[in-house]
C-alpha cells in the first residue's frame, strides 16, 4: 500500500478541541470513503468516526454519479453521525453539511461559498465541493447518517467532461492549500455546528443555509427522475424542500433533483 502523504498524517492530533468527531483513519487509497464507513455504521460503529482518502477509486457522489477523486490533490472525506432525531428532519443534515463546507472555505481561502440547492458549493460559479448524505433508520428515528464530502482543494488538471464546470480552491485563489489545515478545519466547523444543532434540533440550520442560497427568485429547470419542470425558486419549507411557483400562480415543493438557472431573455 502507498504511503499515505504528510499533510494527511497526525489529523486526528489537529481535533483536540472537538467534543464528537474525534478519531480518523486516513487511507493512501480506497474505493469510497463513504462505502467504508457506511460499513462499520451497520457493524455497530460508533458516532464520531471520520474517514479521509488520499485517493478513491470508486468516488460517487448524488444521483449515482463519480466523483474525480486523483490523489494528492484533493480531499474525500466522510463522517458517521447517529443523530437524535426524527427521520422527517434528516434532510435538515445535508444543509447542515452544505453549511459547514461553505463557512470551511471561507475561513481557509478568504472567498465566499455560494450554495446551489441542495449542496453543492461554488465559487465564482464553479462547483468545488459535493456532498452525499446516506442514512438508515425507522419509525422510532435515524439509526445512522454517514455525510460525505468531496472538496477540490488543489486540484486544476480537470477531465473534459467537468472542465467547464469544475474548480478547486487553488484555482480560486491562486494558491496551494494544505489538506491537512483544510480537513481540520472542516472537521472542527461540523463538530461544532452539529453540537449546536443538536440543541436546537436543527432549527437554526435553515436559516444559516439561506445565507449562502444562491436560487432564490430565479427561474430554474429542475430534473426529478427524468421528469424535467420549470418555475420561479419563491421560497423553501422548513425541511429545505423548494418551492417552486408557477405561471398561474400555484406553488408546488419538490424534496430532491438536479436544478440549474433558467437564461433570462
Amino acid at each position: 500500500m502507498a504511503e499515505l502523504p504528510s499533510d494527511l498524517r497526525n489529523l486526528e492530533s489537529r481535533l483536540e478541541g472537538c467534543s464528537v468527531l474525534r478519531r480518523v483513519v486516513c487511507f493512501s487509497e480506497i474505493e469510497s470513503t463513504s462505502e467504508h464507513l457506511k460499513a462499520l455504521a451497520r457493524a455497530g460503529e460508533e458516532e464520531g468516526m471520520v474517514v479521509i482518502a488520499d485517493h478513491q477509486t470508486a468516488g460517487h457522489g448524488r444521483h449515482g454519479r463519480s466523483w474525480y477523486s486523483p490523489p494528492g490533490v484533493n480531499l474525500y472525506l466522510s463522517v458517521l453521525l447517529r443523530p437524535s432525531i426524527e427521520p422527517s428532519k434528516a434532510p435538515l443534515l445535508s444543509l447542515f453539511a452544505a453549511v459547514c463546507v461553505a463557512e470551511s472555505v471561507r475561513a481557509v481561502c478568504g472567498i465566499r461559498a455560494g450554495i446551489k440547492w441542495p449542496n453543492d458549493i461554488l465559487l465564482r460559479g464553479k462547483k468545488c465541493s459535493g456532498i452525499l448524505v446516506d442514512m438508515e433508520g425507522g419509525s422510532r428515528g435515524v439509526d445512522w447518517v454517514v455525510v460525505g464530502i468531496g472538496l477540490n482543494v488543489n486540484g486544476r488538471d480537470w477531465p473534459e467532461e467537468i472542465r467547464p464546470t469544475a474548480t478547486s480552491l487553488a484555482e480560486q485563489s491562486g494558491r496551494r492549500f494544505d489538506r491537512g489545515v483544510v480537513g481540520s478545519t472542516l472537521i472542527g466547523r461540523m463538530d461544532s455546528e452539529y453540537v449546536k444543532a443538536l440543541g436546537d434540533g436543527f432549527a437554526s440550520v435553515r436559516e444559516k443555509w439561506l445565507a449562502y442560497d444562491m436560487l432564490s427568485g430565479e427561474r430554474i429547470r429542475l430534473t426529478e427522475r427524468g421528469t424535467v419542470t420549470e418555475g420561479v425558486v419563491i421560497g423553501y419549507d422548513d425541511l429545505g424542500a423548494i418551492i417552486l411557483g408557477d405561471e398561474d400562480g400555484s406553488r408546488r415543493k419538490v424534496f430532491s433533483g438536479e436544478a440549474e438557472r433558467v437564461a433570462r431573455v
